[in-house]
């Protein structure tokens, strides 16, 4: 029944991508029923973009993103830092070439 839930919640993102029921839900149902904290993170992200400050499921949803954020798995570490330039050289003579 999951699975049908979720058609039923696409095909009502696909007609309104900005109903926060159907956002909050997706959510909920990929967080708490699939185990995919980190495909649920767009769908709450999505749902406080859209939804009012003073909806009710606010502070839900932030700290579900908050969760997702806390379980995403670590980042590679930073590229090496390239080598470090050579020191200039001792002073260069300023000398003209000699006309003759």
């Amino acid at each position: 029944r999951f699975e049908e839930a979720r058609t039923l919640l696409a095909r009502v993102l696909a007609i309104d991508a900005h109903d926060t029921s159907a956002l909050f839900n997706m959510g909920v149902l990929y967080a708490d029923f699939f185990k995919k904290v980190q495909e649920a993170a767009p769908y709450f992200k999505r749902f406080l973009v859209d939804a009012p400050s003073d909806h009710p499921l606010r502070a839900e949803a932030e700290r579900y993103v908050s969760a997702a954020s806390a379980s995403a798995p670590p980042s590679s570490p930073p590229p090496a830092s390239p080598p470090a330039p050579a020191p200039p050289a001792g002073p260069k003579s300023l000398t003209t070439p000699s006309r003759r």
